[in-house]
């Protein structure tokens, strides 16, 4: 699920998380710091959700809920950064964080909003929309 603007809180409150403006949405460097407070907090280790994952998640989802992904609107921050392509796309359901396509001053991936299935690069630091965190096993 993503993540509710009062669990951020709790890590703006605690001082290793910051806000700029909503604090619903944040920008790619603000979730990737709260997934670090929340790995020191509780000791297990919290990151976003890779672009696989996400697309994995939205489907089962969409299936439990009997919705359609353009139902969703919520643009989301995912781990990968911006490829143009899927050519070296990891097969494994990891993040694609290698060789980063920063020609057009996008540097990490925002999927979701509009008709549920869109996928923009954004600057990691301009941008403002929702996420959510996995722990790994």
């Amino acid at each position: 699920n993503q993540i509710e603007a009062w669990v951020y809180r709790a890590c703006v409150d605690a001082g290793s998380c910051s806000v700029s403006g909503d604090v619903g949405k944040v920008t790619w460097r603000q979730a990737i710091n709260y997934t670090r407070w929340l790995s020191e907090k509780t000791g297990r280790e919290y990151r976003l959700l890779s672009e696989a994952e996400w697309e994995f998640a939205n489907d089962v989802k969409a299936g439990i809920l009997g919705t359609t992904i353009s139902e969703r609107s919520d643009r989301e921050w995912v781990q990968d950064c911006w490829h143009r392509g899927f050519e070296q796309l990891p097969r494994d359901g990891r993040p694609w964080v290698e060789d980063c396509d920063e020609t057009l001053g996008a540097s990490r991936v925002l999927r979701g909003g509009g008709n549920g299935t869109n996928r923009d690069g954004h600057k990691e630091d301009e941008w403002f929309a929702t996420f959510r965190v996995a722990v790994t096993l």
